[in-house]
Parts: structure tokens; sequence; C-alpha cells
């Protein structure tokens, strides 16, 4: 018996799913090592029969009761036995890749629905989750099963699947066909949950699903027409967006530069000591003194009177200033008025001598109609004389309305 294998372990890959130990005939003696991630499962005349996880065991009849009942040749001390040995590898193995062979076809609803030819493309990952349901299933007497020959196994089924399903979520989603990318994650989600049930039966889940690209008919020439329209639409829409963005940008930035300018003159009005009201005082002021300088003598007038109540409202000191700053404006006003009125006198003169003869006082100064209270006179007389008064100027409305009161009193 010494010609016997000692020793039965895994010499795969890691992108193996089942291996099958090249040696048939052990005995009791033989060690027999499964590697983490592993399963070992002894297999007779067609049928599975014990199966050990990871760990080191030396095959004794009580580590292996089925095999015992199946064939029991005592021989020297030691029992020999013809079986088969495979390694079941359960590890998640990823980056499966996958893709459609043939396209579907997309009814796109916003290009008079056009049919467009539409493929996608992935990777997911396997897991053995029952070793005995796919070494039964799957391999039988073969000599075991790769990733590649098991996602061949699963082609089919897959692109069914897929062929089935993504014209269905394209449809719901009516999304013209340059933006059905966006929606690779929601349709990864629903066609995963599909598949989950037809390895389920195989004894393999698949933890991970997922649409990579959504292939588009790049081939087409209505296609490649409608994305050059599409593209140019989109770049006008980008550039306005952007123009939009800078202009409000620049308002927000004028606006901050007004705020910081406000608050800086504030700051600055506050360290001299001057507030808002002393400020356009001086202003005014200022204004004043350019009339002045050029000549605006009529403006000054009307600048004079509006500036005297500002000035006796902004408090004693500012109004001493405001007054200084005034007073060579009046007294060069006073002066040019003067000296304009005698200018104008001398030149009337000159032109009209007729007109500006001697004329007797006694004509220029006529007595006032004196207005008796009481008396001979009688009250019709009183009030033609006090009429009389009025329309000379000797007295004022004001006036002439007090004493008409006082009059019609007296009787």
């Amino acid at each position: 018996m010494s010609n016997l294998t000692q020793i039965i372990k895994y010499e795969g890959d890691n992108k193996t799913f089942i291996w099958k130990h090249p040696t048939e005939d052990f005995n009791t003696e033989t060690q027999l090592i499964v590697h983490e991630s592993q399963r070992a499962i002894f297999y007779m005349n067609g049928q599975a029969l014990d199966e050990f996880p990871a760990g080191r065991y030396t095959l004794e009849t009580q580590n292996i009761p089925m095999i015992k009942k199946v064939f029991s040749n005592v021989s020297g001390g030691e029992t020999a036995f013809h079986c088969e040995v495979y390694f079941i590898n359960v590890a998640e193995q990823m980056g499966i890749k996958w893709g459609l062979k043939d396209r579907v076809n997309y009814m796109d609803p916003h290009y008079n629905n056009y049919p467009f030819k539409v493929g996608c493309r992935g990777e997911m990952s396997l897991r053995v989750e029952e070793p005995r349901k796919l070494l039964v299933k799957l391999v039988g007497t073969t000599h075991g099963l790769s990733q590649e020959n098991l996602v061949d196994k699963f082609r089919a089924q897959l692109m069914m699947k897929i062929n089935a399903h993504l014209p269905i979520l394209l449809e719901k989603k009516a999304a013209p066909i340059f933006a059905v990318g966006q929606y690779t994650e929601e349709f990864s989600e629903v066609i995963h949950k599909k598949l989950l049930l037809d390895y389920e039966d195989y004894g393999i889940t698949i933890p991970k699903f997922w649409i990579e690209e959504i292939v588009l008919p790049e081939d087409d020439p209505t296609y490649r027409k409608l994305k050059e329209l599409t593209a140019g639409e989109m770049t006008i829409l980008r550039e306005e967006k952007l123009s939009q963005q800078r202009e409000i940008i620049r308002q927000d930035t004028e606006q901050r530069k007004k705020i910081l300018d406000a608050d800086a003159e504030a700051y600055r009005n506050k360290v001299r000591g001057i507030t808002v009201q002393e400020e356009l005082a001086y202003e005014v002021a200022k204004a004043a003194a350019e009339n002045e300088a050029s000549g605006g003598l009529a403006n000054i007038g009307t600048g004079l009177g509006m500036m005297a109540p500002m000035a006796y409202g902004i408090g004693s000191a500012v109004a001493g200033i405001a007054t200084n700053a005034l007073e060579p404006i009046r007294t060069s006003f006073s002066n040019a008025q003067q000296g304009s009125s005698m200018q104008m006198a001398g030149g009337i003169q000159e032109e009209m001598p007729e007109m500006l003869s001697p004329v007797d006082e006694t004509e220029m100064i006529q007595p006032m109609p004196q207005i008796n209270a009481g008396g001979t006179d009688n009250f019709e007389e009183r009030m033609n004389k006090l009429m009389l008064a009025r329309e000379k100027g000797f007295l004022s409305e004001e006036e002439f309305e007090r004493k008409r009161k006082e009059m019609i009193a007296e009787i």
C-alpha cells in the first residue's frame, strides 16, 4: 500500500470553481488538506458522498462514514478504497465580464419612435453557496469547472434575461437615446434580482452585478446626425448658463463693492468725528463757492436761502464753519447787487433824460386817507376810505381785513 497517495490537496488556480484531484486510490493513512474558502467532496459511483470543510484530516473510517458503507475491504490493518475527490472553491470570484451578443431595439419616443439598436456590457461576481448541488448538477464525472466554463454555461440564461428586461426598462424611462446611460445603476439592480433565482437552482449566487455601459448605436447615421445637433444645442445652453452666472457674479461684486465703500466712508467720518449732516453742509458750502467762482450770482441767492436753515440745523460747530464759509459769498453777492443797481440807474438816466427830470415832491407824496374811527362820518364813508387806503397800498390785505371787522363790530 506504500504506492498509494499520502497527501490530497488542491492544486488548481484561483479562477477555478471545481477541480478534480487526479488520484483515485486512497487508504486510511492518507492526509486530506482543505484550504480556507474550499470544500472537499468524495465522489464514488456517480454519487457525492462525504463533504469536508477547511482543515487537515487523516482519512479514517470515522471521518468518512458514507465511504465506509460503500467500500470496506480491510487489508493489513488499512482500509483501501477507490473514489474521486473534488475541491470546490467557495470564495467570491470577481471581475467576471459579460456583454450582450445581439443588441435590442429601443423605440425612442423623443424621435418619433425611431428604432435604435442598444446593447450593454458589464461585470459580475459569483460565489458557490452549495458545493454538493453545483457538483451534482453541472460537473457530474468531468474533471472540473473553470470560471470561463461556468459563465459559458449560464451565458444563454444571462443574455435571455437582459434581452427580456432591458427594453422594458428603457421604455418605462422614456428617456432620449442620449440620456439612457444615466440609468445604468437602476437597471443593474432590477436585472440582478431577476438573475438570482436562476443561479440559486445550481447552488451559485451573484453577490454583485452591474451594467458598466449602455452601448449606443454609433454606427447608425441617424444617431450620429442627432448627436451632432444635440451637442450644438448643449453648447449653446452651456454658454448661456455661463453668461448668466458671470452676470450674477458681476452684480454681486458691484453690490459688495458699494457696501465696502460705504462702510469705509462711514469709518473715515467716524474717525474724523463728522456726521452725515455735517458732511452735507460741507458739500453745500463747496457748491456755493464754486458757483461764486463761475459768476452764478443768481444761483447764489437761491443757494444762500437754502443753506441758511441747514447751517442752523447741524450743530453750533459746523454752523459756525458754514457761516464763515458763506460770509464772503454773501458780502460779494450784496455788493454785486448794489453795483448792478447803480449801474442800471445811471444807464437809464443817460438814455432817457427827459423821463428823469425833477418832480415836485408835493406831487410824489400824497397824504394817506384818514380813517376816522368815530365822529360824524357814517359807516359807508368810513368803509370807502378804508377801501381807498387798501387800493393805494397804505394798508395790507391783512390790516384791511382786521380794520373792516373792527368797524363792523362797532355797528
